[in-house]
């Protein structure tokens, strides 16, 4: 959608905004916030140029940090956790040679300044996440009926997207009827003498209703699209529900990919697992050695 609104801009405006230097030029889309929690900086991207290699792969050989294939096959299961320090946490493999070998998720900030410990998050392994979400998930299960309804209800009041497709609507109608509106102004300035004054005056006020109606649909979709995501997930977790027939006897790595974003790391026993249809639930936890 966004490059169909960029064409419009380019066809409108073509050439002649570099003749006309008093007729102001359309300004470009406006940056947003950082999708990174709590990141205050402004992005033309979803994620600010700190944050940008959030989902990318930890720098480093394969040996330091486990970037075999086997840690490829674990990368699928697990998403990445933020911690309170701002940080995220990253797969560390200890004893990597050794019979004792783990797999461990840390902060990767814990030694950002040499020598100094500057986030003091525990680090979580394998065993503990995986029976953490398996008791959390058999909580949700044994209130079955009563988590169903709710969603339920969530998608019928809070995910209703009829009332923004209603605005989406009108917005792009205002747009297409607002181009040509522009379209003919130029085509008449092209034909016909006007006064270059009353001219500029009109271009540029019609040039600045573009860019908000521009800004408005482009924020609606956005807000659309992200309600259509949300009661997709939120549909799919019911019916992962509904089709789970008893709790879990172990972990389950494709549930827990289909329905969680990320996890928040609270504290020394507490995690927040982030559901993908936006439910949060804390949790406490109990450290397990790695067997």
């Amino acid at each position: 959608m966004r490059r169909k609104y960029e064409s419009h801009l380019r066809e409108i405006c073509g050439g002649f905004l570099h003749t006309r230097s008093e007729v102001k030029q359309v300004p470009m889309k406006p940056k947003k916030p950082c999708k990174h929690p709590n990141c205050p900086e402004l992005t033309h991207d979803r994620y600010c140029s700190q944050h940008s290699n959030i989902y990318e792969r930890e720098r480093g050989s394969s040996s330091q940090r486990g970037y075999d294939r086997k840690w490829q096959a674990i990368r699928k299961r697990y998403l990445i956790m933020f911690p309170l320090c701002g940080g995220y946490y990253g797969r560390k493999i200890w004893n990597s040679n050794d019979k004792n070998r783990k797999i461990i998720f840390r902060c990767n900030d814990k030694y950002k300044i040499k020598g100094e410990i500057t986030c003091k998050m525990p680090h979580i392994n394998v065993v503990t996440l995986e029976t953490a979400f398996t008791d959390m998930f058999n909580s949700i299960f044994e209130n079955k009926e009563r988590v169903i309804e709710t969603l339920e209800s969530t998608l019928n009041e809070v995910l209703n997207t009829d009332a923004n497709e209603k605005v989406l609507l009108s917005l792009n109608f205002e747009f297409e009827t607002l181009t040509l509106e522009i379209n003919n102004l130029i085509k008449l300035n092209a034909t016909t003498k006007l006064d270059q004054k009353k001219y500029s005056k009109d271009y540029n006020k019609m040039a600045d209703r573009y860019k908000c109606i521009q800004e408005e649909i482009l924020s609606q979709q956005e807000k659309l699209d992200a309600m259509k995501n949300t009661r997709e997930y939120t549909i799919g977790f019911i019916d992962t529900l509904k089709n789970t027939d008893d709790i879990l006897s172990e972990f389950d790595a494709n549930l827990f990919h289909s329905v969680i974003e990320n996890i928040m790391v609270l504290g020394k026993d507490k995690l927040e697992f982030n559901f993908k249809d936006g439910l949060k639930i804390e949790w406490t936890y109990k450290y397990l050695k790695a067997g």
